[in-house]
């Protein structure tokens, strides 16, 4: 891996002076081929006085990323990553190096990427192998083939709540399509697959077992006027939990027979969504509906809310010539679709924003959230004591204000916010122990002199959190500044923050945390940077304790 590592270094290397060598042959080179990227290092100490280490220390990592563009046709972007955590070889290293060059319609991805064909099948799921995405006139064609996951064994005595092992799972992935970004419908399977064999210790009775999943998806998008959209998808699961399990005779799983094995321990799903985007002049609204089964699931995603029915409505519009900006949604959610379940929960969504800019100087945000949550009988008859009935929501308030002298040698920033979020619990039986108010109140001004790359701020915080018989109240002030040189070569900063609580009115003691920061740039390719940061607690009726976190990082830059 080492080796590996360095010859994309060179390559790197090689790439860049080749361009810079082509731009010295002719001035129109450097408008035909272009060269941006960079290579950077970085690493983290840290330590912890009185408490037990709360990061793993020291970490490092090795980053690159690199673009060779020739004449706007063709592209070729590349990156790696390498790095560690801890200091001895119990502790994971991460290694991830990549290409995907392209050339107008044609994309090849090579080495650790990622590809996302449909929400439901192979949604961005990050990918070690080889794939391919082809779009000439109104064909839509893409393929893949890699490994998810390399085999690897933990020892016990690392971290008992880690599972023993992983096993390497397979993938391969095909989109076969027609019609453009607009107008487009997509045909897409997927398959995935563990391989018990690449864990030599694998015992028929450990967890997890070796799984197999294959998905086939279609999906869909349509303007049926020039303001109106159309847009579906539909995803079918089958997914074995135990390769190990006994072959099922079930008609439906039996469907699958050519794609993957049929067992006792293989599930059917489906999922599908589906809405219309209208677009108006200075309003836009969207409609969906999504359905997603219980137990669906797909190696190619990373997480699905499953067992869950979604109707969402969400409008936005502008008004006052573009002054005052509005967006929200409002969505109604349920689960046990196959009310199958003990009980059924129903939540209704609502969130709403609005942007108000008066003028060039002032200016206000407001937002709200809510969430409610509400528990009905499913196959059972629910106790109203363990009944949950809860409405959570949240709203906030952000005005700021800037002032720009006349000559534009200063510049003065305003802001505020306060933020209310209520856990109001409906059951009269629990309320007293859910319940809960949170109030957080901020403040900060900044002050920048232009002309010397010169600013300081000046900032203050009050919260109040309400739980129960518990009451904890923490406020605090923050102070700063950031200096720099006329051609930015070096840049500091400095802030600290000092806070006090009280617990039950009772003194708690003070938190204190000290930032230090330095970025040097002695030429527009190199860049140092330090930064430390010191964390100290005093606390009455808790553990005092310190912690310092250092961090360095080095970048040469190709732009």
């Amino acid at each position: 891996m080492k080796n590996l590592l360095l010859v994309w270094i060179i390559l790197i290397l090689f790439f860049y002076n080749y361009t810079l060598i082509l731009g010295q042959n002719s001035a129109n080179d450097q408008e035909t081929i272009q060269f941006k990227g960079g290579i950077g290092i970085g690493t983290q100490l840290y330590k912890a006085f009185g408490i037990e280490n709360r990061s793993i220390s020291p970490m490092w990592n090795i980053h690159g990323n690199a673009s060779i563009i020739v004449k706007g046709k063709f592209s070729l972007p590349f990156s790696f990553t390498v790095g560690r955590q801890g200091a001895n070889g119990t502790y994971p290293s991460f290694r991830q190096i990549g290409v995907s060059p392209t050339y107008e319609w044609a994309k090849v991805h090579i080495g650790w990427r990622n590809m996302r064909m449909s929400d439901y099948t192979l949604a961005g799921r990050t990918f070690y192998g080889l794939g391919i995405e082809l779009n000439p006139g109104i064909l839509r064609f893409s393929a893949m083939k890699g490994r998810l996951n390399k085999g690897l064994e933990f020892s016990n005595n690392v971290n008992p709540t880690v599972s023993s092992h992983i096993f390497k799972r397979s993938i391969y992935a095909i989109k076969l399509g027609l019609g453009t970004a607009k107008n487009h419908i997509d045909l897409i399977y997927m398959k995935a697959k563990d391989d018990p064999a690449s864990i030599s210790s694998f015992r028929s009775d450990s967890l997890p077992e070796p799984a197999e999943n294959a998905v086939l998806g279609l999906n869909g998008n349509m303007f049926i006027a020039s303001n109106i959209k159309l847009y579906a998808e539909l995803a079918t699961s089958i997914f074995t939990r135990d390769l190990d399990a006994n072959p099922s005779e079930s008609d439906f799983i039996a469907l699958t027979e050519n794609t993957i094995t049929p067992r006792m321990s293989s599930r059917g799903s489906y999922a599908l969504k589906s809405g219309i985007e209208i677009i108006g002049k200075g309003w836009r609204s969207i409609f969906q509906y999504e359905r997603v089964m219980p137990e669906y699931s797909s190696m190619g995603a990373y997480y699905f809310r499953e067992d869950s029915e979604i109707i969402s409505f969400g409008p936005s519009f502008t008004v006052l010539k573009n002054k005052l900006r509005f967006s929200g949604s409002i969505g109604l959610q349920r689960n046990n679709l196959l009310n199958t379940k003990a009980f059924t929960t129903k939540n209704i969504i609502a969130r709403g924003n609005a942007t108000f800019r008066a003028n060039e100087v002032f200016g206000i945000n407001l937002n709200f959230n809510s969430f409610n949550i509400k528990q009905e009988n499913g196959n059972f008859e629910l106790n109203d004591t363990t009944r949950i009935a809860q409405i959570n929501s949240s709203y906030s308030l952000a005005p700021y204000w800037v002032w720009v002298d006349d000559d534009g040698s200063m510049v003065r920033t305003l802001t505020a916010s306060a933020n209310y979020q209520n856990l109001n619990d409906r059951n009269r039986f629990t309320r007293a122990f859910v319940d809960m108010s949170t109030w957080f109140f901020n403040s900060f001004y900044n002050q920048t002199y232009t002309s010397t790359n010169f600013s300081w701020n000046i900032g203050s915080n009050y919260n109040i959190v309400q739980l129960s018989e518990l009451s904890t109240h923490r406020y605090g002030l923050t102070i700063g500044a950031i200096k720099s040189d006329q051609e930015n070569k070096w840049n500091l900063s400095f802030s600290l923050s000092y806070n006090l609580s009280r617990i039950n009115g009772m003194s708690d003691g003070s938190f204190i945390s000290n930032n230090i920061g330095i970025r040097y740039t002695p030429h527009n390719q190199h860049t140092f940077s330090l930064n430390s940061n010191i964390i100290r607690n005093n606390s009455t009726q808790f553990d005092d304790y310190t912690e310092v976190i250092m961090n360095t990082s080095y970048q040469y830059s190709f732009n």
